[in-house]
Parts: structure tokens; C-alpha cells; sequence
């Protein structure tokens, strides 16, 4: 009989949590991004987020895509990775805006940096430091 009870609750949960009315199911699909580097600013959030990681062999560049208010002003916040020999360039639609002696260095990296966006942004990444050591960027408006 309580095997019997058990069972009779678990299926009563897994009713529960298939009726699109509770509040555990979400009430619509989810979409992917169709720009899989690209975040869509929602309620101030930020405009595009990603990770750069320096790899072995040439340095290769990042490119992140993403929409903006053109003219607008925004602050690209960038921090590393904990990997000490972190070295490159970012770069936001052409302009270098944060630059080796910024980013050189063993100490930890910290940077807010304002920049002005265009209506269609490309920011690029580009690590010539250590293998291993990288950064996590944000802009946001």
C-alpha cells in the first residue's frame, strides 16, 4: 500500500509540472538566438557578453555582433580570467578601444571603458598573450 502511495505522488507531480498553468512550466517556447554571439538587450541588460581564450598557435580574433542605439553611450566592462600573460586588443567597429598596455601585464585586469555604438556593431577580440589566459567582456547602455 505504500509502495502504491508513492507512486500515486509522483505521478500527481508529473501532472502538475506538464499543466502549462503552473508556475514550474514555462508558458511559452523558448527561441534561440539566431546570433549565436549576440545577447538581445532586455530591461537594461547587456547589449552583447562573450569569452575570449587564448589558444595555442596564431592569435585569432573574436568577432561578437550586436544592435545598439546609434551614437549611444555605452561602457564595455572587461575582466580576465585569472590566467597570468593575458595580452591583445579589442576592438569596436574598427577602434581599438581597449589596447595591449591595458591588457598586458601579469597583474589581474578590471576595466570599465566607455565607448559610443553604432545602430550595427562588431567588437573584436584578439588575445596574443599566454595560452590559457582570456577574458569576459559585457557592453551595456
Amino acid at each position: 500500500m505504500r509502495c502504491l502511495r508513492v507512486a500515486g505522488a509522483v505521478v500527481l507531480v508529473a501532472i502538475g509540472c506538464a499543466d502549462p498553468h503552473t508556475p514550474t512550466a514555462p508558458m511559452l517556447g523558448l527561441v534561440p538566438n539566431q546570433r549565436p554571439n549576440a545577447v538581445v538587450a532586455v530591461g537594461g541588460g547587456p547589449l552583447v557578453q562573450g569569452a575570449c581564450t587564448r589558444d595555442k598557435g596564431k592569435p585569432v580574433a573574436a568577432s561578437f555582433e550586436f544592435s545598439a542605439t546609434d551614437g549611444g553611450a555605452a561602457t564595455l566592462q572587461v575582466t580576465d580570467n585569472g590566467v597570468q600573460g593575458l595580452n591583445g586588443t579589442i576592438t569596436l567597429n574598427g577602434n581599438e578601444v581597449v589596447t595591449h598596455a591595458m591588457l598586458g601585464g601579469n597583474g589581474p585586469v578590471d576595466l570599465s571603458v566607455k565607448v559610443t555604438t553604432a545602430s550595427d556593431n562588431v567588437l573584436v577580440c584578439k588575445l596574443e598573450g599566454k595560452p590559457g589566459s582570456g577574458l569576459t567582456f559585457q557592453v551595456t547602455q
